[in-house]
């Protein structure tokens, strides 16, 4: 979820707030994240192939 949206939910002044109470990286979520990352770029790696 954007920490952006948190925030403002939360009624968080300042960003650092949210992020310092409200986020934990564990190993399951940077691998989540890291392969949605990957799946993105292959996205648009076959978009741009396509547009040639």
């Amino acid at each position: 979820m954007n920490v952006k949206v948190v925030q403002e939910v939360l009624g968080h002044k300042d960003v650092s707030t949210t992020l310092d109470i409200y986020t934990d990286v564990t190993r399951e979520l940077a691998r989540r994240e890291f392969d949605d990352l990957e799946k993105k770029m292959n996205e648009n790696l076959k978009s741009a192939e396509v547009e040639k």
